[in-house]
């Protein structure tokens, strides 16, 4: 009779850690990203860490390439008159990349799989190495 009692705990905790053991749950992959025009615009908030790519952004995209970058509020407005803004401004494309070949802390897509905001953490121990963004407003150029 205590063969049988102590059996069935054993028995529950071999099979609890087999299935611990298990493969875990694949993780959600991102949707497939809708065909974006070559050129177009889109509002972009660039938040966290410590650079000069901060505030709230009108990103306009020609062929390809940033072609240019108006701040839409105070911060994004200093931020739009520094040297080399279009280096840092990145594209729907550019930030889609970055999200598949990177792992960022956060991701979103809308309903037809447009990045719709990441953030990035290259380094957890580093302070303010951080870059957040929330992307809206994408329209094709015409």
């Amino acid at each position: 009779m205590v063969r049988a009692v102590v059996a069935v705990p054993v028995a529950l905790a071999v099979v609890l850690g087999l299935s611990a053991c298990a493969d875990p749950e694949p993780e959600a992959s991102a949707p497939s990203a809708p065909a974006l025009a070559t050129s177009y615009t889109y509002s972009l908030a660039s938040s966290c860490g410590e650079r000069g790519f901060i505030g709230t952004f009108s990103v306009t995209v020609e062929d390809g390439r940033v072609t240019a970058v108006e701040g839409l509020d105070e911060p994004g407005g200093r931020a739009a008159d520094m040297p080399g803004v279009l280096d840092d401004a990145p594209s729907i494309e550019e930030l889609t990349a970055r999200a598949a070949a990177e792992h960022p802390s956060e991701v979103g897509y809308d309903a037809t799989g447009l990045l719709t905001k990441v953030s990035f953490d290259p380094d957890p121990q580093a302070i303010d190495d951080e870059e957040c963004y929330v992307l809206s407003g994408y329209t094709p150029a015409s």
